[in-house]
C-alpha cells in the first residue's frame, strides 16, 4: 500500500514530504522511498495561516470599535448628517434625524435625497444646498441658523466639513449641528444689561 506524509525535522527546522510505494513486480520485494524538501511551501502556509488569524482578530477588533463608535455617535447630542455629492444621506444619527423630522416633517433615511426632503421649503433648501456645496468643494466652515419664530425660535451652530475617503479624495461632506439657543439668549441678555448700564451711567 503506497503511503505519503509530511514530517517536520525539528532539529533542522525543515519539512520533508515522504512518499513510499512498492516497485513492481511484487516478487522483487523492493520499496521506493522519495524525499522532497517542502520547507518553503510549509513556511508560506504557516505564514498565511498566521496572517489570516491576525487579520481575523483585527477585523473583529475593528468591527467592535465601529459598533462602539456608532453607538456613541448615535447617542451624541450633536446632530450629525453625512451626504454624498448627489445630496443623498450616507449617515445620520438619532439626534439629527429627530430634529430634521421635527423641523421639516420628513424623517431622513439612508440613501434618500436630502433635497427632496426639503421640497416643501424651497427657500431653506436653496440656502442649505449652497452651504453643502461649499463643503463639497473642500471648505470647512461654521454658520449659525435660526429656526422658527419667537418666542419658540431656536438657534443652531452648523459645522460643515468635507468627507474624504481612505485615499484622501473628497466623496461628500458632513455636518455637525449644535443647539446654541441658550448660549445666544444669554449673550443677548448680557448685551441688553450692558446697554442699560451704559444708559444709566450717561444719565
Amino acid at each position: 500500500e503506497a503511503i505519503r506524509f509530511e514530517q517536520e525535522l525539528v532539529a533542522t527546522g525543515r519539512y520533508l514530504e515522504l512518499a513510499a510505494f512498492r516497485i513492481e513486480p511484487a516478487s522483487r520485494r523492493q520499496v521506493a522511498v522519495l524525499f522532497q524538501d517542502i520547507t518553503a511551501r510549509k513556511r508560506a502556509e504557516i505564514a498565511l495561516r498566521q496572517l489570516n488569524e491576525t487579520l481575523e482578530e483585527r477585523v473583529q477588533a475593528g468591527l467592535a470599535a465601529n459598533r462602539i463608535l456608532a453607538k456613541v455617535v448615535d447617542a451624541a447630542s450633536a446632530m450629525i448628517h453625512v451626504l454624498d455629492f448627489d445630496f443623498r444621506w450616507l449617515a445620520v444619527n438619532g439626534s439629527g434625524a429627530d430634529l430634521f423630522e421635527q423641523v421639516f416633517g420628513v424623517r431622513p433615511q439612508l440613501g434618500a435625497s436630502y433635497r427632496s426632503a426639503l421640497d416643501s421649503r424651497p427657500e431653506i433648501s436653496e440656502r442649505l444646498s449652497a452651504q453643502w456645496q461649499r463643503a463639497f468643494t473642500g471648505e470647512a466652515f461654521n454658520e449659525i441658523v435660526s429656526v422658527g419664530e419667537a418666542p419658540l425660535q431656536r438657534h443652531y451652530e452648523l459645522q460643515f466639513s468635507p468627507l474624504l475617503d481612505a485615499d484622501g479624495q473628497r466623496i461628500g461632506a458632513y455636518q455637525f449641528a449644535y443647539d446654541v439657543t441658550e448660549r445666544l439668549n444669554e449673550q443677548e441678555r448680557i448685551r441688553l444689561m450692558e446697554e442699560a448700564l451704559r444708559q444709566s451711567q450717561k444719565m
